[in-house]
């Protein structure tokens, strides 16, 4: 007896036994009047769901197209009150205007954002008379595709007639359907442009179909089939050109009419004995109605028929054996299932030690079980190495990025240099010392120019440095320009030992590189033997790339600025040294140009006019006695103050924004004061090198000296308007050496 027990044991037997038991004993077990009763059901609930999804996806549409065609609207609503394009605009238009630089802004503007980006496929520019003025459509093979041309008497078109009835109606707005050259409908936008007075002209964007609307007519990820087109109350379509055909079906018999009047929302027909399903709704602000439809013989149980027809009782019959083995299994598998998955539910939670039950069945839930607890004392061991992997390169990331944050932030090379090497020995704890080698202008030695501790100090006074080429880890890795690691000093062929640093036993130096050119190394060096990993050196090559690039832009920098410094000092010292010249020239001390009636004595305007072209800085003055505010403004030019302008006014108009004003016009008057010394510089140098011609060609028509000499002294003389000339030829030095 115990042993027939055993052989019906279920859990003695493999899976497929039981399955292929269960599955003889459940397949006599008919289930054909559940079938026929829940059949119908199913026919009914699923022609409910066929509307309800072919409900949402419509509405779907038509939200999408609603939203695209408001964003053409605001496109076109954005175009004409752009501040700089309004202002073209009004050029063209109302000045009639044909300047490069307003055909050039609104072309740019035009390709740019409205026609690129797939809002439009042409835009017109039109006057109030219907003359187009500027067209610009989709480029093609370099060609750009426009209906028109400029010039072109477009009055007699719809958009012509739209753009009247909207401005008898006092709209901006309005949409128009066109038919292209081939027989295409089109949708135009007719946006009206006004200035002051009343309308200028308008403008006619002609909607890119294929992205606004055709974009979302087709339905490429329902597995329904359905399809979408837009109609006017007149039977106009727009559809997916592969779609067309049946549109165009569709709306001859489709009772589209009666969503103009929202008395439908979803309808069935037929087209060609087929029925169809469709949903209409209308686009806001817009002639269309959407209407998508789909045939009602498509199904989301499409297959129901299929199955009934090849073989309802056998399918049945496998539900009720599928039934069968369910409840049998859940005998014979779930206790060891649910075990397993118990304490598969606490690895999730992180308790690697939940007992397994079902280790001691001698069946495959027993194997799984011994498998499951083998597998997750090894998935326990790998989370644990992978744990501490990822904290690790977690932490060096953010020290990576904490150092190229600063890095990439200093302007001073140095002060880059010095707290990036703290940092690195801050953040990475395996690292005790870091150091930044510089190659010299001779690329000769590897100079130190940053180095942490107290045995940092020492080097960095006594100006450290290592030949290119040497023996070392510094000279292998400027010369080579690779990454070069000595894993054990003591064992190290390149490793340099040095007296302030005896604790180092790793030692890393990888090449500061701009390109192929290196510029330094950055090296650090670890107490511990075979310290660096492949995961670190690869944080510490980019980070010395990016240091490499910080201190090449600091230096850079620091040039930039000195040589501006240069530049302006240069600038300002002739700008010094023309004024002087000039004011010498026209033989006075200073300039003074006044206007109106001044209320304070002369010798404070000196001192408020002396104390801006001192400071640089306006300088205010004291109420007078007349309620009025004195100031001075510095005139300025190139970092040179020339002189100041000093003002007036009542203290009721007095305020910080006249100032304002006031330095802008200073500003203005410098750069016109110093435009009228070159020019009357220019004009005295073409006046000195008349009067040198003039001369010049008088003296050449002399032969006798006495003749040129006296020729000379005239002209000389009334050139120089003086009342006496001498020229004195004299042989003083030759007499001086014949000792006379």
């Amino acid at each position: 007896m115990r042993g027939l027990f055993q052989l019906l044991n279920p859990t003695r037997y493999p899976i497929w036994f039981r399955l292929v038991t269960a599955t003889m004993l459940a397949v006599l077990l008919p289930a054909i009047i559940a079938f026929v009763l829940i059949e119908n059901e199913v026919r009914d609930v699923d022609r409910d769901n066929l509307q309800a999804y072919l409900i949402d996806w419509g509405r779907e549409r038509s939200q999408d197209l609603t939203r695209n065609l408001n964003g053409v609207r605001v496109e076109m609503t954005n175009f004409v009150e752009n501040t700089t394009q309004r202002n073209y605009l009004l050029r063209l238009l109302d000045f009639n205007s044909s300047a490069n630089e307003v055909i050039s802004g609104l072309t740019g503007y035009i390709q740019n954002t409205l026609v690129n980006p797939g809002v439009f496929s042409e835009v017109r520019v039109m006057s109030t008379d219907g003359y187009v003025r500027l067209i610009e459509g989709l480029t093609f093979l370099d060609d750009i595709q426009v209906s028109a041309a400029v010039g072109d008497d477009l009055s007699q078109t719809e958009a012509h007639r739209t753009y009247t009835n909207v401005v008898l109606l006092q709209q901006d707005q309005s949409w128009v359907i066109t038919q292209d050259s081939l027989g295409i409908l089109q949708l135009e936008l007719v946006q009206v442009v006004r200035n002051a007075d009343g309308p200028i002209g308008y403008i006619v964007g002609r909607v890119n179909r294929r992205v606004v609307i055709e974009s979302e007519l087709v339905d490429d990820s329902s597995f329904i089939g359905t399809n979408s087109y837009l109609v006017t109350a007149l039977g106009d379509v727009i559809a997916a050109p592969s779609y067309y055909e049946q549109a165009q079906q569709s709306v001859q018999v489709s009772p589209y009419r009666q969503v103009f009047s929202r008395r439908i929302d979803t309808q069935v027909y037929r087209i060609d004995g087929q029925e169809y399903l469709a949903y209409y709704a209308l686009i806001p602000d817009t002639p269309f109605a959407l209407v998508t439809e789909t045939p009602l013989r498509v199904s989301f149980v499409y297959t129901l028929d299929r199955i009934y027809d090849r073989g309802v009782f056998v399918i049945l019959g496998f539900l009720m054996v599928g039934a069968l083995i369910g409840f049998l299994l859940t005998l014979t598998i779930s206790p060891g299932i649910i075990a397993i998955q118990q304490s598969i539910d606490a690895i999730g939670e992180g308790r690697f030690d939940t007992p397994v039950e079902g280790t001691q069945r001698r069946d495959e839930i027993g194997l799984l079980a011994q498998s499951f607890v083998s597998v997750r004392e090894q998935v326990r061991s790998l989370i644990e190495d992978q744990a501490n992997q990822i904290a690790e390169r977690v932490r060096d990331l953010h020290a990576t990025q904490d150092i190229i944050r600063f890095a990439v932030t200093q302007r001073d090379p140095q002060l880059l240099m010095d707290n990036v090497v703290h940092l690195i020995v801050g953040l990475f704890p395996n690292i005790y010392h870091a150091q930044i080698f510089l190659i010299d202008d001779e690329h000769t030695y590897a100079v130190l120019r940053a180095s942490t501790g107290e045995a940092g100090r020492e080097l960095l006074s006594r100006g450290h440095r290592l030949l290119v080429g040497s023996v070392s880890v510094i000279g292998q890795v400027t010369a080579e320009k690779r990454i070069v690691v000595a894993r054990d000093t003591v064992d190290s062929e390149i490793h340099r030992k040095n007296e302030f640093l005896p604790e180092t036993r790793a030692e890393l130096a990888i090449p500061l590189r701009l390109g192929e050119r290196v510029i330094g190394a950055l090296d650090v060096q670890s107490k511990f033997s075979d310290s660096f990993t492949q995961d670190q050196i690869n944080i510490l090559q980019t980070m010395a790339d990016q240091i490499a690039i910080a201190i090449e832009n600091s230096l850079l920098y620091q040039e930039s600025i000195r040589r501006l410094e240069e530049l302006a000092e240069s600038n300002r010292k002739q700008t010094q040294r023309a004024w002087q010249d000039y004011i010498h020239y026209q033989r006075q001390r200073q300039i003074i140009s006044q206007a109106g009636v001044s209320s304070i004595p002369l010798t404070e305007y000196e001192t408020l006019r002396q104390t801006a072209t001192r400071t640089g800085k306006p300088a205010i003055g004291e109420l007078t006695h007349r309620d009025t505010v004195p100031f001075a403004v510095p005139i300025q030019l190139r970092g040179q103050t020339l002189g100041a302008v000093q003002w007036e006014l009542p203290e009721a108009d007095f305020t910080h924004d006249k100032v304002l004003l006031a330095q802008e016009l200073v500003n203005r008057l410098a750069i016109s004061l110093d435009n009228a010394r070159l020019f009357q510089e220019s004009q005295r140098a073409i006046e000195r090198e008349r009067l040198v011609n003039d001369i010049a060609a008088k003296l050449t028509g002399q032969t006798d000296i006495d003749q040129i000499l006296e020729v000379a002294v005239r002209e000389v003389g009334q050139a120089l308007r003086a009342p006496e000339v001498i020229i004195n030829l004299s042989l003083q030095k030759e007499d001086d050496e014949n000792g006379k």
